[in-house]
């Protein structure tokens, strides 16, 4: 499996998970070390919550505990991920501002703050890897762009926390939402919530009537690791020793993992009549363009049933015009080089121009990556 998640678990990893109770000091200890690993793939003294939820759940959260019916909420969107803010706010009765870009093209930065000086949104929610079509935002220059008082920052880091650089606290981001199920290759189900003390305070006075995602009541136990409601506990405790795997391996080395792996599919990719599809490509996924004629739904399942290779299919207007991996830093370059090769046969079957050799050429540079699991 190398889609752009949830990741290839192997049984060996899933096995870290074992029989336990949540309201055990044992446990809580695991909620609290999760906490600070975190914070330091986060670069935040941030309180970080681990929520029960998918990815949607933790950016639901974010939405719900610091705006109210009527907030005025500025959303970048460059595809179906962006769009699932509008449509969060929205049910929320806020006033969605919508600044729209081209899926896969260049974000222009001086658009969008020439939109926040003309509007004066409480927040902005952005989307740092739009996984959707592999576009990065320049999430860096964005924020050296804003003003010192500018409104709260969301960002959902989902398919980019692990993989990309963000520095929360040294960039002025205020609320951070992510997943356990993609760089952190740890079962779905576990979300991720971190919060500025300036996004704590409008969340403390927050008067919307929530329940299972209020984070005053994450809060009140937080410290002592305790959880208001039974969360995911095996699926917490891989996430832990994922974790515990990735923080000794080092973030840094992690990303640069990443980073080789994503410029060698990339390229091989290319020699196979691949394109990408993204103008600003992130390294967490790679969202390539299929040859002429050649349908991706249908060539993801060919690929599926005769070698197991799962890829993802484009969504939305995408779908059956482009292929989406993702999270190849975790893999390691015997698997990818065995996925490329078996990518570039099919192809070549289905008779579109490929070069193999030189594809195969281009995964020698990871060809003594080992799987760090």
């Amino acid at each position: 499996m190398i889609s752009p998640g949830p990741v290839y678990l192997r049984q060996s990893v899933l096995e870290k998970a074992y029989s336990a109770h949540h309201r055990t000091a044992s446990f809580r200890k695991l909620i609290i070390e999760i906490e600070k690993m975190v914070q330091g793939v986060l670069g935040t003294g941030s309180p970080v919550y681990v929520i029960t939820a998918s990815g949607t759940g933790v950016m639901e959260a974010a939405a719900a505990n610091v705006t109210r019916p009527g907030s005025r909420v500025l959303v970048i969107s460059g595809g179906k991920f962006g769009r699932r803010w509008e449509e969060i706010f929205d049910v929320y009765n806020c006033e969605v501002l919508r600044v729209p870009f081209e899926p896969g093209k260049m974000y222009d930065l001086k658009k969008i703050i020439a939109k926040i000086d003309e509007t004066r949104p409480e927040c902005i929610a952005v989307t740092h890897v739009e996984s959707s079509t592999g576009t990065l935002f320049p999430l860096r220059e964005f924020t050296a762009a804003l003003s010192e008082e500018h409104p709260l920052l969301i960002v959902d880091a989902i398919a980019s926390l692990g993989v990309e650089d963000i520095e929360m606290d040294e960039w002025g981001i205020d609320i951070v939402v992510s997943t356990a199920q993609k760089a952190f290759a740890s079962p779905a189900g576990v979300g991720i919530l971190s919060l500025s003390d300036r996004a704590r305070t409008v969340a403390a006075r927050s008067k919307r009537p929530l329940y299972y995602f209020s984070l005053k009541k994450y809060e009140n136990g937080r410290v002592n690791g305790d959880t208001p409601f039974t969360p995911a506990i095996q699926a917490i405790q891989v996430l832990h020793y994922c974790l515990s795997v990735e923080e000794e391996y080092g973030w840094l080395e992690m990303k640069k993992r990443h980073r080789r792996s994503s410029r060698a599919i990339v390229s091989a990719y290319k020699h196979l009549n691949l394109l990408e599809l993204s103008g600003y490509p992130s390294t967490a996924v790679q969202a390539m363009i299929m040859p002429e004629g050649c349908d991706s739904s249908e060539f993801i399942e060919s690929l599926a049933e005769r070698y197991n290779i799962i890829i993802a299919d484009g969504q939305d207007d995408l779908r059956g015009r482009i292929i989406r991996s993702g999270f190849t830093g975790l893999c390691s370059g015997e698997l990818l080089t065995f996925a490329v090769k078996k990518i570039g046969e099919l192809l070549e079957e289905k008779g579109i121009a490929v070069d193999l050799d030189a594809a195969a050429a281009e995964m020698r540079a990871i060809a003594d990556q080992k799987d760090i699991f």
